[in-house]
């Protein structure tokens, strides 16, 4: 079973008004992002493709798939629960360092 570990929480509307769909762009913190994704589409959720920050200095573009050098915070997926809040999920920590 995977585990989450909440490290960041951001959202653009305020999630305490209750209303379905109201939490936007919530971060979820993982150590293994293509383990979180595999488990997560595994179990039906439908999640976005992985993608990485191409460069260092986290301008430009997005490439697919995880961080080749797993770097802290460059390898993203989303998704949305069935209430339409929707999450992005980050790598942090990748034990293979």
């Amino acid at each position: 079973m995977m585990e989450f570990r909440l490290e960041v929480l951001t959202c653009r509307s305020p999630m305490s008004t209750g209303l379905p769909g109201a939490a936007r762009d919530s971060y979820l913190v993982v150590a293994d992002i293509e383990t979180a994704r595999e488990e997560l589409a595994g179990r039906g959720v439908p999640v976005s493709p992985l993608r990485h920050k191409k460069s260092v200095d986290w301008q430009g573009d997005f490439a697919p798939g995880a961080d080749p050098d797993r770097r802290d915070h460059a390898s993203f997926f989303d998704f949305a629960d069935p209430d339409g809040n929707t999450w992005i999920v980050q790598e942090r920590g990748y034990p293979a360092r």
